[in-house]
């Protein structure tokens, strides 16, 4: 008996002495200033809070048209609603709020002077589906394939005639969609607004 209420009050301490991050999240304290996820400046903010205003740039994001160029005045729009466009890497929330919260008294003044003096940015990652993105390149190359013609001879009166080819334009898809990822998990929160889709010639 002796030894099962010792086990139970040792449970207790080491939930006393290691709350968990949801414990943090209701105990009244909050992100350390200087701290912010992508653009979005999370300091005096709950995880809770936090969650919420970075989840509302996202979709911001998501409601914003993205031009996919071909050249030659050859573009589609879609935007990330479309694409199922989402945060994906939710948990920097809690990392950002355990800095300058976790450790002990030092290790805590330590982190919050380095915040104060050069703060921490969290990148946000994107997630989406990738069915939809390749179908929208699928239109594009369906929209703005040339197909290639062939060069030609024909007999005539007076001779021979020669008809000149006419060089083909495809879309790469596979290229397209690696620029069309690139663009999302690296431009689009700069405010990119454009993707060049990769088009290879099919010369006759």
């Amino acid at each position: 008996m002796k030894k099962f209420f010792g086990a139970l009050i040792a449970a207790a301490l080491l939930m006393v002495l290691l709350p968990s991050t949801h414990a943090f999240a209701t105990d009244g304290r909050k992100i350390a200033k200087g701290v912010s996820i992508g653009p979005v400046d999370v300091s005096g903010m709950d995880i809770r809070e936090a969650e919420n205003a970075v989840t509302a740039y996202v979709d911001e994001l998501a409601s914003r048209k993205i031009t996919l160029s071909a050249g030659d005045g050859r573009q589609m729009e879609f935007d990330g609603a479309e694409i199922g466009l989402y945060w994906s890497n939710t948990g920097v929330v809690e990392d950002a709020f355990l800095l300058g919260h976790e450790g002990n008294v030092v290790q805590r003044y330590k982190a919050l002077k380095d915040l104060e003096h050069e703060g921490h940015k969290y990148d946000i990652s994107f997630g989406y589906e990738k069915e939809a993105v390749s179908e929208i390149v699928n239109r594009c190359a369906e929209a703005f394939n040339q197909e290639r013609k062939e060069y030609s001879l024909t007999k005539t009166a007076e001779g021979f005639k020669i008809t000149d080819g006419q060089t083909g334009y495809i879309v790469d898809h596979d290229q397209s969609l690696s620029s069309i990822e690139d663009f999302i998990q690296n431009r689009l929160i700069s405010g990119g607004d454009s993707v060049d889709l990769l088009i290879v010639a099919d010369v006759p």
